[in-house]
């Protein structure tokens, strides 16, 4: 995994945008079994977070290898700069669950 967007901030229910590293290209190409390999790592993460802040394996989707991922650089952590492509990812997981 080379980097995870969470998404759902005050919503009833949190989920996860995934982009494979280059280790994980192949794999995630079957996008349920790249989520399994990858699952005891979310679980760790739930483990330590709030019931009502969890990850649902429904709710975690995986983006293509290679998608760029604008961010903002700065002195503080990196942020997502308005990054309308996966908007439709998380509509189309918020509506499947």
């Amino acid at each position: 995994m080379q980097e995870c967007i969470v998404f759902g901030d005050a919503r009833p229910q949190v989920g996860a945008l995934i982009l494979p590293s280059e280790q994980g290209e192949e794999l995630s190409k079957d996008k349920k079994a790249f989520i399994d390999a990858i699952w005891p790592v979310i679980a760790e993460a739930n483990a330590a977070a709030p019931t009502h802040s969890r990850i649902l394996p429904e709710m975690v989707d995986v983006l293509p290898y290679g998608t760029e991922i604008p961010v903002v650089s700065g002195p503080q952590a990196p942020r997502l700069i308005s990054w309308p492509l996966p908007i439709f990812d998380v509509i189309y997981i918020w509506i499947s669950v």
